[in-house]
């Protein structure tokens, strides 16, 4: 459980210095929960002022944060591209 490694000054200050940086929260939106056995990931877009990042939120079987962390956001889907060797005839789509 966080609680017991993290204090709430610690909590305050890490939101503090992300807003110097990020400016002003604006607002969330959940995109997805991902887990395996009893730990769950939920995946959380936090826009700020200055640009958006990705909240990953772990959970364990009770439902408590065990983990937490903020990462930047990746735009893969607009940024790939097909590989010059593969031959885009032989794929085909899954029913």
């Amino acid at each position: 459980m966080i609680k017991l490694l993290v204090s709430p000054a610690t909590l305050e200050k890490a939101l503090k210095d992300l807003q110097k940086s990020q400016g002003a929260l604006v607002g969330f939106k959940e995109v997805g929960i991902e887990g395996q056995g009893d730990m769950k990931a939920c995946k959380v877009l936090v826009n700020f002022e200055k640009g958006v990042l990705v909240a990953v939120v772990a959970l364990d079987s009770t439902g408590l944060i065990a983990g937490f962390r903020l990462k930047p956001t990746t735009e893969i889907s607009s940024r790939w591209q097909c590989s010059s060797y593969a031959d885009p005839k032989l794929s085909r789509k899954r029913k």
